[in-house]
């Protein structure tokens, strides 16, 4: 194979996992403390971008008086603990839930686990432009044609040229580019998310070109990379994904 590379500094995990890709981006977070991907696809070329890190993801019930933070969970990659968003209600009534990062992110994978029943049911999106919360045009993935949160799926957006970070009191007063989710009716009583993964901004770094039947060996930087970012020109196939963690990472 292509592009086999000797590793040079000593190895104390490997993991390894499949990812199924098709001509829909999708995010694949990193587990925690990895510090190498070796990515390889023997059947086709494929498109490859980084996520930034989901640096904050919660919610209030409360029109923001006071918070609920699942950003821990919510790229844990267990599907043993869940973001939950049971009964979440509407704008109206004070509830909403956000993804944020220090980087403009241009959506997020969502894996549903407790699928939302409620019919009919829309989910919006607004961003800071600097002195007030602006809609933004998404499109909900998740959405089975009347319900939102349904089922795994998407939900993206072009980047806003107008968004700016905010000082978010949710997230220790941190700096960042925040992304407010609401909807339009009470979400039922189990609905609940296993994981999010922020997806680039793919319109001011189109994803790179990669070969098939070549071993490609990425460094990662964890302060700046969250997730990898599939997809296909066409067709379908299978990314297979070497996680290294390094002893002095």
């Amino acid at each position: 194979m292509k592009g086999v590379r000797v590793v040079d500094q000593p190895i104390s995990l490997f993991h390894g996992e499949t990812l199924s890709t098709t001509t829909t981006i999708k995010g694949l977070g990193l587990p925690d403390q990895v510090s190498e991907a070796v990515v390889y696809d023997g059947s086709a070329d494929f498109r490859l971008q980084l996520g930034p890190p989901l640096d904050y993801c919660g919610k209030t019930i409360d029109n923001e008086v006071t918070f609920t933070d699942y950003t821990t969970v919510a790229k844990d990659r267990s599907t043993s603990t869940s973001v939950d968003l049971s009964a979440l209600s509407t704008a109206a009534a004070g509830d909403y839930w956000y993804l944020a990062s220090r980087f403009p992110f241009g959506g997020a994978t969502i894996d549903v686990d407790g699928a939302n029943s409620t019919d009919p049911c829309t989910m919006t999106g607004y961003y800071w432009n600097g002195s007030t919360w602006a809609a933004a045009s998404i499109t909900d993935g998740t959405n089975s044609g009347t319900i939102c949160l349904a089922q795994d799926g998407n939900v993206t957006w072009t980047v806003p040229a107008a968004w700016r970070p905010k000082e978010f009191a949710a997230a220790g007063d941190r700096w960042l580019y925040v992304m407010r989710l609401q909807v339009d009716d009470d979400l039922d009583a189990a609905t609940t998310i296993d994981e999010i993964t922020l997806l680039p901004d793919t319109t001011a770094n189109p994803p790179g070109y990669f070969e098939s039947a070549t071993v490609y060996t990425l460094s990662l930087n964890k302060d700046e990379v969250g997730s990898l970012c599939f997809y296909l020109d066409s067709g379908t196939s299978t990314q297979y994904i070497t996680w290294a963690k390094h002893s002095y990472s």
